[in-house]
């Protein structure tokens, strides 16, 4: 795609052409900055930074009240993963909608959308850097669940 862009209030320079400024030779910015840049907007606030602290401590404390209180069965690896995914699942959400209003709130749309204009871009990265944060909070989540699971003493502790 093609950009000229010309400005009708300055004198013509050069033989009565206007001036022109062709956008098509500048580089785009790569995906994986933008998703980078996305990732630490994510975490970079007040809020994103407690949320994130939050989520971790709320789905650690659920996986010991079931260790500490459920049955001897019930501490499986799969179960204690099962009921972490529960405060993850409501509270990781939030995150993504902090991620999007953010960009309003902290007054940054401007900025982003000025550096990259192609809207799509950046809402995809959006979208991977919160399918990422996403994915790590289940790995993390994996290792109290591991940990407990083979403190626990199930007759089925896990994956081999």
């Amino acid at each position: 795609m093609t950009s000229v862009a010309t400005n009708p209030n300055f004198p013509a320079t050069n033989g009565g052409a206007r001036d022109t400024l062709d956008l098509s030779s500048t580089p785009t910015v790569p995906l994986t900055r933008l998703i980078r840049v996305e990732m630490r907007k994510m975490r970079d606030t007040r809020a994103g930074t407690w949320l994130l602290a939050v989520v971790g401590v709320v789905a650690v404390a659920v996986m010991v009240g079931v260790f500490v209180f459920g049955d001897e069965e019930d501490r499986t690896f799969f179960n204690l993963l099962g009921v972490a995914s529960v405060p993850l699942s409501f509270m990781l959400p939030v995150l993504g909608i902090l991620l999007v209003c953010s960009e309003w709130g902290q007054r940054t749309a401007l900025v982003t959308f000025t550096l990259t204009p192609h809207r799509g871009r950046v809402l995809g990265a959006k979208v991977a850097a919160a399918l990422l944060f996403a994915l790590s909070a289940i790995v993390v989540a994996a290792i109290p669940a591991a940990v407990l699971a083979l403190v626990g003493g199930a007759a089925d502790p896990g994956p081999t």
